[in-house]
């Protein structure tokens, strides 16, 4: 039985992510993962599960299940996802030879990396919206600040000049022009 206090708040509402202040749960497979972290721990355990198995990379059953809802929640899941889904494999993928990845098999025997880390970047998004690869991700301090460009002097690059300031015509212009001084 589930005491009530966990059932519902002082408001007499039941708790939830957002009152709380942290993301809402996701739910994978029939798994609930209440934070981001959770969600990572339980990837690496598949990881060193496969890993420690030392067999063809094959993920089981619950794990392949898992990770093939996650793919679903990749921002590219139309392209990577083109046929049918026959296994999926933890290992080195031709195109990251340096690094392990998932990598889904499919019917036609042709391979394609997921990565995880999107699938998770996806479900539990940084706070602020922010990527994590941006200038200023870390500083709190909003978007990136635009630094002006300048050449090698330090100077600032001078604007492009108009046709006009460079004594340039159209050819119509030109041949409009021409006109005028041939009816002459």
């Amino acid at each position: 039985m589930v005491p009530d206090h966990a059932v519902e708040g002082e408001s007499g509402k039941a708790p939830t992510a957002e009152t709380d202040g942290q993301s809402p749960a996701v739910n994978l497979a029939g798994r609930k993962f209440s934070c981001r972290q959770e969600l990572v721990d339980h990837i690496k355990g598949i990881q060193k599960r496969v890993a420690e198995a030392q067999t063809d990379g094959l993920l089981e059953a619950e794990d392949r299940f898992l990770l093939f809802h996650m793919a679903l929640r990749h921002p590219r899941t139309a392209l990577k996802l083109r046929e049918p889904v026959r296994a999926i494999r933890y290992g080195v993928h031709q195109s990251f030879p340096q690094n392990k990845c998932f990598i889904f098999v499919f019917s036609n025997d042709l391979e394609e990396p997921v990565s995880w880390t999107k699938c998770v970047k996806e479900l539990f998004p940084a706070p602020g919206g922010a990527a994590e690869n941006s200038a200023g991700a870390g500083t709190g301090s909003g978007p990136p600040v635009k630094v002006p460009r300048t050449d090698e002097a330090g100077r600032a690059p001078q604007g492009e000049l108009s046709r006009q300031e460079q004594a340039l015509k159209l050819l119509s212009e030109e041949a409009a022009s021409q006109k005028q001084h041939s009816d002459r």
